[in-house]
């Protein structure tokens, strides 16, 4: 199964100004009433997302993306789905028009 390095990238923000945005956001929510919006799903295939999928030619068979407990990238041929630990999280892509 191939390894692709991520990158990591942390962001810090000082004290006071998160108390700040907790504040400003507050305000702007007790200004407004959140709109009705659709109802929530487990269902990635609802909110219209594609599993990352590809067909490997010298397997011949399709491939399945997925990020391991340490944020890698492995691609685990699909007869051997039922393999994959549960730490892993399975990858979905926003398609684009």
């Amino acid at each position: 199964m191939g390894e692709t390095p991520t990158q990591r990238i942390e962001i810090t923000f000082a004290p006071d100004a998160i108390a700040e945005f907790v504040r400003t956001v507050g305000e702007l929510a007790g200004q407004r009433s959140a709109p009705a919006g659709p109802a929530l799903t487990n269902d990635p295939y609802d909110l219209g997302l594609e599993p990352w999928l590809f067909y490997d030619p010298h397997q011949k068979i399709d491939t399945m993306a997925y990020v391991d407990d340490r944020n890698q990238v492995r691609h685990v041929p699909s007869n051997r789905a039922t393999e994959v630990p549960k730490a892993w999280r399975r990858v979905w892509l926003e398609p684009r028009e």
